[in-house]
């Protein structure tokens, strides 16, 4: 739906981070609002996030931040400041961070503990904004901060959460002093420790007026449904996966190489005292044999190198317990991958030998269902039937899968083996796909939609 702005308010940057990649190069985060407020990004890189792809805050170190151009912020006397936000961790998070030579916190917008937004203008505080409910769930957030004269006001989810007081002024904004993800110290790139978005953050706008909170949460919509702040379409980077294996194939007879890899990449598997058998589409592999003798074997580097992903597959099963669906590993950790089930209502994922728990409704009921685990910074999701369930916290940086240590239907207790009776799965699975990407909840959905619809993940036949 398309937004109009009042004849006294003007759009003065547009950071979409919809670039593949960023190498630190200058002028390599886009300003879209056509003013050429660009500016660089510091180790630190895009990833799969709400509309098209975001900025990866996620690391705990603080090095990572967008250093934007000043002008951006610089004179503006009313205003309204708008990103989208998604983090798990309750640390103390620097969404905007504006200096000058005088004033470490010439603008200050942080986030703490989930529940509450500190904010300042030139140095001035009134109190902590409460926020509820909490942002650190490791979903999707809309927050906006809009300035009129001395009333500030903050809003999540296009909900007001409250509004004070600060000093009228224009803000006096130095080169070097727009620094989003981390707070300034002191200007000149001087970071105070700790204080660093440790997170995924998208869709930032900079307006030099005061917006209402039906012109907000219309922005707020237009994002959701994939679109531009003003309703316009976005022609996003097609997303494509790393390995694709429908398990179509007429049979498999323990050949290397003989479950195929459809994604063009290669990335082909051997099966081992398994076959075909009719599936959700198609066929689907047959692992329903009980103990440790059938699995697939598939090409580490399907897995390998990853940090945020997406593996997803159709399942059919009446196993409870507990049971390991895909296992990654190298020669130092076996479980350095492990998309796992403690019981029939836990889903039990694995990083670097860390777990978290995620809550799940029991699908163990003999049909076929979606599973889709999205990992993103630090957050680990699970969506049942393309549904997202629920959410939590893993560790960030890229996986290491060593060469015999994509192992499917077995878990590794040592790199290619060791395999233990009590965790291997007993069922039958089809589509399975990896993605080096976190594909959002609309993406999800999609597969699944056109899955139950008979076509492949993509929609075609």
């Amino acid at each position: 739906m398309f937004v109009s702005l009042s004849a006294s308010a003007a759009l003065v940057a547009e950071y979409r981070m919809d670039a593949t990649a960023w190498s630190g190069v200058p002028g390599e985060v886009l300003d879209s609002s056509g003013n050429n407020f660009h500016g660089v990004a510091s180790q630190t890189t895009t990833t799969q996030a709400l509309v098209c792809l975001g900025a990866d805050l996620s690391s705990t170190q603080d090095s990572d931040y967008l250093d934007l151009d000043y002008r951006a912020l610089d004179g503006l006397t009313d205003f309204t400041f708008m990103l989208w936000f998604r983090s798990a961790s309750d640390n103390r998070a620097q969404l905007i961070s504006g200096a000058n030579a005088g004033e470490e916190k010439e603008v200050y917008w942080q986030t703490e503990k989930g529940d509450k937004f500190k904010v300042e203008l030139k140095d001035d505080k009134d109190g902590d904004i409460r926020i509820s409910p909490d942002i650190d769930d490791g979903q999707w957030h809309h927050l906006a901060w809009t300035r009129n004269g001395r009333d500030n006001c903050f809003y999540v989810d296009g909900v007001l959460q409250d509004c004070n007081r600060l000093t009228t002024g224009a803000l006096d904004i130095d080169a070097g002093g727009f620094i989003v993800g981390q707070e300034l110290r002191r200007l000149g790139y001087d970071i105070r420790k700790d204080r660093g978005v440790e997170g995924l953050i998208d869709e930032l706008y900079v307006f030099d007026s005061t917006l209402s909170q039906s012109a907000i949460n219309l922005i707020r919509t237009n994002n959701l449904s994939g679109l531009g702040w003003d309703g316009s379409p976005r022609d996003c980077p097609p997303k494509t996966p790393k390995g694709l294996y429908y398990f179509d194939e007429v049979s498999w007879t323990g050949v290397p190489g003989e479950v195929i890899d459809s994604s063009g990449n290669d990335h082909h598997g051997n099966a081992i005292a398994t076959d075909t058998v009719e599936g959700f589409l198609c066929r689907a592999a047959d692992l329903s044999a009980a103990g440790t003798g059938d699995y697939l074997d598939l090409d580490h580097r399907a897995l390998d190198g990853v940090a945020s992903f997406t593996i997803s597959a159709w399942i059919r099963s009446s196993q409870t317990d507990k049971k390991a669906v895909l296992s990654g590993a190298n020669s130092d950790e076996d479980n350095e991958v492990m998309f796992w089930f403690r019981n029939a209502n836990t889903f039990q994922p694995y990083l670097s030998d860390r777990n978290t728990n995620i809550s799940s409704p029991n699908f163990w009921d003999g049909s076929w269902h979606h599973i889709t685990w999205v990992h993103s910074g630090a957050s680990s999701c699970f969506y049942l039937d393309g549904v997202l369930r629920d959410c939590g916290t893993l560790s960030s940086g890229a996986r290491r899968i060593d060469p015999g240590g994509l192992i499917i239907g077995q878990e590794q207790d040592e790199l290619g083996g060791k395999f233990k009776d009590s965790d291997a799965m007993e069922g039958l699975l089809d589509e399975l796909l990896i993605f080096d990407d976190a594909l959002t909840d609309l993406e999800v959905a999609a597969i699944y939609d056109n899955n139950v619809n008979g076509l492949s993940w993509d929609g075609t036949a």
